[in-house]
């Protein structure tokens, strides 16, 4: 397949883009994956310069931090209101020449608005993002390589690669292989592992704001909707470890607040208790929320 860009800012997802372009690169072993723009030459244009940088790729991954909107240079200008600003010019030139854009959000960022957005990048908008979460990485990720995969001029890789999902580890292919053979030998295993319980749907909060939860296996995502706006305004993911629900909720409109819920399934699976923590001051409340 052709090349995969990962455009970034450094004081903003250095972490995340460098994460990312490692699982891509053992994804995608056949397909070159670009975190930066080589050092453009003193006397070379620099829109062309990045232009024919991002023109060679088939798809820009446009990495979107909580910091990647409201940055701005020594002199307190907004970098995206830069025209040679790296990350305008090169999701700009991507735009331009119609290769395939996917916004990838980390931190809990959110999309940002095309109003927010210098006019060469409000298309951007319209694009599809993928949030990836510390608590779902390798989940998301292959979520993301699927979706690299259905974008015209994609060709699978080889061996686990060909999956479009992260590389199996062994311990997993030890399990996977054990599960064989006991099958082969008629072994009946009734319960290799606890079925995970059924949360998905709608949870209401005692102040009638509610979650909804999305579920797959033991991967969580929940938008929770305010009782007075009817508006999702905070938003995370998490896992469920046998009873135990964690999650991680930050505010959709921006803000520095993040929160942390710990929660117990009573054995109907009708309600969950637990606490409330604002990572940031540390203050902890009870929380409860029923099964709608």
């Amino acid at each position: 397949m052709g090349s995969i860009f990962i455009s970034y800012r450094r004081d903003d997802s250095a972490g995340y883009a460098g994460r990312l372009a490692s699982d891509l690169e053992r994804v995608f072993g056949d397909a070159p994956v670009f975190q930066d723009v080589e050092d453009i030459q003193p006397g070379a244009d620099f829109v062309e310069a990045i232009d024919r940088a991002v023109g060679s790729s088939t798809v820009l991954l446009a990495v979107i931090g909580r910091q990647w909107l409201g940055a701005t240079d020594q002199a307190g200008h907004r970098r995206l209101d830069d025209p040679r600003d790296f990350v305008r010019a090169e999701i700009g030139a991507a735009l331009r020449r119609g290769i395939v854009v996917i916004p990838v959000l980390v931190e809990g960022a959110a999309m940002p608005r095309a109003e927010q957005l210098p006019d060469d990048l409000a298309p951007l908008v319209r694009h599809q993002a993928i949030e990836l979460s510390d608590t779902r990485w390798d989940y998301d990720v292959s979520q993301l390589t699927g979706a690299i995969r259905r974008v015209p001029g994609a060709t699978a890789g080889q061996g686990s690669r060909s999956t479009g999902r992260l590389p199996v580890r062994p311990g997993r292919r030890l399990v996977a292989a054990g599960i064989f053979l006991a099958l082969a030998a008629g072994v009946v295993v009734a319960v290799l592992w606890p079925r995970s319980p059924e949360v998905a749907g709608r949870w209401d909060l005692p102040d009638g704001s509610y979650w909804i939860l999305q579920q797959e296996g033991r991967t969580l995502r929940v938008d929770e909707t305010h009782y007075e706006s009817k508006q999702v305004w905070r938003r995370g993911s998490g896992t469920l470890g046998g009873e135990t629900v964690e999650l991680e909720l930050g505010l959709v409109f921006g803000g520095p607040y993040r929160y942390r819920a710990r929660l117990k399934l009573s054995p109907d699976r009708r309600l969950m208790t637990g606490t409330l923590r604002e990572m940031t001051t540390g203050k902890e409340e009870p929380l409860s929320v029923s099964r709608h």
